[in-house]
Order: C-alpha cells, then structure tokens, then sequence
C-alpha cells in the first residue's frame, strides 16, 4: 500500500502535466477547424512603456482570407477592409483626409503603435506559437506548464493554463543576406515589436547581411491562456516580458464559423461607410 501511495505522489505531477498537455492539444485542433470569425477584441498593448488600449469589431474569413474591422475606441469610425494577404486594404480614416486609402498592411500608417498586422488576426496567430513550442513543453511539462484552474469572467468559464518559457534570454544572431526583422520573426515565432524594442529600431530601419541583432529565446517570457470551456478557443490571452504585461487580447461576443453574406467583404457593403 505506501508503494502504491509513493507512486501516485511522484506520479501525480506528471499525469496532472499530461492532461494539461491534452487540453493544448485540443485547443489547438479547435482552433484549426475555425474557417470564419465574428468578435469584438479587446487589446492592450505595451508601446513606449505605455499599454495602448483599443476595441474593435471583426469579421474574419479565412480562406480566401478576407477580414473588416470597424474600430470602436481609441478612434470610433475607422474601418478596414482586405481582401486577400498580399493586396492592398481599404481604409476610411473617419477623420482628415476624409476620403478612402489604399494602405499596406505592412505600411507605416497601418502599423504604428501596434504590435501586430492586420493579418494576425484571430487565433492562429496563438495556435503557431504554441505549435513552435509545443514538442519542448512535451518533453518536460512540468517545467513549462501549469493549471491555474478555473475562472469566471463575463458569465464565461475558463480553464487557464499558464506556460513560462524558465530559460527565456536574448541571444545574438547574425542577419543573412537579403532578410528582415518580418522575415525573422515569422520564421522563428517571435514578436515582431519585442525584436525591434530590445534592439532600439523600428518597423522600417534596413537591416543586412552581416549585421548583429538581439533575439528573444521565445515569443514571450508567459503566458496565460484562458481556455473557454465551451467553444474550447483561448478567449482572453496575457502575454508576460519581465513578468509585466506586454499583450492582453480579450474576445467577446464571438461567432465561429459563421457563413457570411455574399457581399460581407465587398466595399459596396451598405452597412460600411466607405
């Protein structure tokens, strides 16, 4: 009986770790049958030491990919439509020059003071970083994982994990030819903002072969992920550097695999105002 009872205690980290393994998993299948969205994203960003905070509402296809968003707060009235990854967006600024943009996702306009494109829209943005780390959490899960169990907000129930990468640090890497910091990131899982911050450079500064770059081991330092026990999607996401909150996005009121009118992602939508 006390070997029975000395199993179960050495063993009972391990099988808690599992399931907590299970539940990414399972996460990460959800997350990969999502063909369309609908959802209102609630953001707060770390830009210059300050959390950026803004609301948004967002429809997202994703194949074709096609995605509007109509902006609540901090600037009411901005809307965004795309259509395809590679292509320009339509932009109505709701304010000077009060006419319609064609905008680069990846332009400065479109990108400043935010941590991500338009384009990262959704959950795969969260599904491809964990799936870059998923095969080193599996091998020791007890030493990245942990169950924060069950929580409850907005009348929702959460399963939360938290996932801590113990040997996050910034190493040196030496740029190949003809790269940039998009390119690295994307390759690698990492944030874009996070490199270009520790590295004192922004979006746009030219970087070549040869040059010498500091990168994050990791995406981030945590996280925390809050599972919703329902849809089984990870509604509200905090992101950790230094243990202060660098990213939090919160989805509410979210519609999965919607079908979408004929004309959701057209400009001449009679709801839009462009």
């Amino acid at each position: 009986m006390r070997i029975f009872l000395f199993f179960l205690i050495c063993n009972s980290g391990i099988l808690f770790a599992q399931n907590e393994i299970i539940l990414l998993d399972h996460m990460i299948n959800t997350i990969s049958q999502v063909s369309s969205l609908e959802y209102e994203l609630h953001s707060k960003e770390l830009i210059e030491d300050k959390l950026i905070y803004s609301i948004s509402k967002v429809k997202l296809r994703k194949s074709p990919f096609s995605i509007y968003c109509y902006m609540l707060h901090p600037r009411k009235g901005i809307e965004i439509l795309l259509n395809g990854k590679h292509n320009d967006a339509l932009v109505k600024p709701n304010s000077f020059p009060y006419f319609n943009l064609k905008l680069s996702p990846y332009g400065k306009l479109m990108r400043n003071k935010q941590h991500h494109t338009i384009i990262d829209s959704g959950f795969d943005n969260i599904k491809n970083i964990l799936l870059s780390a998923i095969d080193s959490i599996k091998l020791n899960p007890k030493a990245y994982i942990s169950n924060l169990g069950i929580k409850q907000k907005n009348n929702i129930y959460f399963n939360v994990l938290k996932i801590t990468n113990p040997n996050f640090k910034y190493y040196k890497y030496v740029v190949k030819d003809n790269e940039t910091i998009d390119d690295i990131a994307k390759r690698n899982h990492l944030c874009v903002y996070l490199i270009n911050q520790k590295n004192k450079i922004s979006f746009f500064d030219k970087i070549n072969k040869g040059d010498i770059i500091y990168l994050p081991s990791s995406y981030a330092e945590s996280f925390e992920i809050w599972i919703d026990l329902d849809t089984n999607l990870p509604l509200i996401q905090k992101v950790f550097i230094n243990d202060n909150l660098f990213e939090y996005y919160e989805f509410k009121n979210i519609i999965v695999n919607k079908i979408f009118d004929e004309n959701e992602f057209l400009e001449s939508n009679k709801f839009y105002g462009f």
